[in-house]
């Protein structure tokens, strides 16, 4: 994590602690990507994961988000996120600014030449907040998920 980067670097306790809380919402993506997968395998992945990883802490301290951005394909940063039911609004307005800022970190620092993130198509939010950190929708990858569900792929490059 670069020192312009002003979240947290994560813990493998703010990991296990954020997995343990998460919104039901980002269980189920978990599990329509990968049936049957449990919170301890999650938490294994995201520990194993190459690239950036942050947490969010809330104003009493306590871990809210991780996320961060893998490279799975050499220079392309993918980002994803995982947040408790102790998010607030203000709360994303930090994480929109985090983002924005960690996106231009990893671009002046050469990490990436392409950012991107996948969104379910049924995620209203999360396609607000991919237009609020600077992402374009580029495609819809249909069937993308277990059940059928749609994907929306969005992107940045420079």
């Amino acid at each position: 994590m670069s020192g312009n980067f002003p979240g947290s670097a994560m813990t493998a306790l703010d990991c296990v602690y954020v997995v343990n809380n998460m919104r039901d919402e980002d269980f189920e993506e978990f599990e329509l990507r990968q049936p049957s997968i449990s919170k301890e395998e999650i938490v294994r992945d995201i520990l194993a994961r190459n690239g950036e990883q942050f947490t969010v802490r809330n104003n009493r301290g306590n871990p809210i988000v991780v996320g961060g951005a893998s490279y799975e394909t050499p220079r392309v940063g993918t980002l994803w996120f995982i947040a408790t039911n102790k998010i607030r609004n203000r709360d994303w307005v930090q994480l929109v600014n985090l983002t924005t800022i960690l996106i231009e970190v990893m671009f002046i620092n050469e990490s990436c030449h392409r950012v991107q993130a996948y969104v379910r198509e049924t995620r209203k939010n999360g396609h607000d907040w991919m237009k609020r950190i600077g992402l374009e929708r580029e495609g819809c990858l249909k069937g993308y998920f277990s059940n059928s569900e749609n994907c929306i792929i969005y992107g940045k490059a420079r």
